[in-house]
């Protein structure tokens, strides 16, 4: 055949994969792009310019350094994240899905520090540590629950972790469901993000919650499992219980399984891979 004329002679041909973390059916959770990288991560500009492209919330690019053992950065459309949960374990299911595990086990070496990832052999959820990071009480900042949506008298507390979140308990879920954020405002308060969240009003789940960070060019996150850190340190305290099942209400919604283990949460959830294929660049 004819070689496209357009198509440079040095491009390069990877594994590219969609799949959605946090989903209990096809197009709910949370997409992620995943490149399979041939080489160290370096290549920052063309990182941004495939994310950009892809158009995910956010896109993983994965180097394998040995067996069981990754380089990973994650890049949202406009910028670089230092730690993303759901393309982490996004990642994780289909690295196990190519036989890359070792043992069932993963090790991502990343800008935000290791993440340890396993299969649960049961029924092949992810599941992923973090470091805990528990709120700690603080006065809401000038414009914030404007920012949100809500009305100073439906919050039940507020207050912050070291990821950068701030998290706000509100006193029904109907409150929650209902909030409408200003995300021109929301953007210039100085956080991560910020989650509402409230316990559940069904017996499915023991909280319910969203996640908005505009900040990061994501204004509203279909399910978030680094939010989900703060997000079990708050229930697992006010619940006395170690083990919760959360919901993530955005339009997509999620379902994060969440374990407190000593100083780590771990953080599980289904994946369901939607796609597979090659990315030429």
């Amino acid at each position: 055949g004819v070689s496209d004329p357009v198509q440079s002679k040095m491009s390069r041909t990877l594994p590219f994969f969609f799949a959605s973390a946090f989903a209990n059916r096809p197009f709910s959770g949370n997409p992620a792009g995943i490149c399979i990288w041939p080489s160290e991560l370096s290549e920052t500009e063309l990182f941004q310019q495939i994310a950009s492209e892809v158009n995910a919330t956010v896109t993983a690019f994965v180097h394998e350094k040995s067996a069981g053992e990754f380089h990973i950065r994650w890049f949202t459309p406009t910028m670089e994240e230092p730690l993303c949960g759901h393309a982490t374990v996004a990642t994780s299911y289909v690295l196990h899905s190519l036989g890359k595990t070792k043992d069932g086990k993963l090790v991502f070496h990343s800008l935000g520090g290791d993440l340890y990832a396993s299969i649960r052999q049961e029924d092949g959820a992810v599941q992923l540590t973090f470091p805990a990071s528990t709120p700690y009480p603080v006065a809401a900042p000038p414009n914030l629950y404007e920012s949100l949506g809500i009305s100073a008298e439906s919050v039940l507390y507020c207050g912050k972790n070291d990821i950068g979140d701030y998290l706000i308990e509100l006193k029904s879920e109907a409150v929650l469901r209902a909030a409408a954020p200003d995300f021109a405002i929301l953007k210039g308060i100085e956080a991560r993000g910020a989650i509402i969240t409230c316990t559940s009003e069904g017996p499915d789940f023991d909280c319910v919650s969203r996640f908005f960070t505009p900040q990061y060019g994501v204004n509203e996150d279909h399910a978030t499992g680094s939010a989900h850190v703060g997000i079990a340190c708050y229930w697992s305290n006010k619940l006395n219980k170690s083990k919760l099942r959360g919901y993530q209400a955005s339009a997509r919604g999620g379902v994060i399984e969440m374990q407190i283990e000593g100083s780590s949460v771990v953080i599980i959830g289904q994946v369901i891979q939607t796609m597979k294929g090659t990315l030429t660049v």
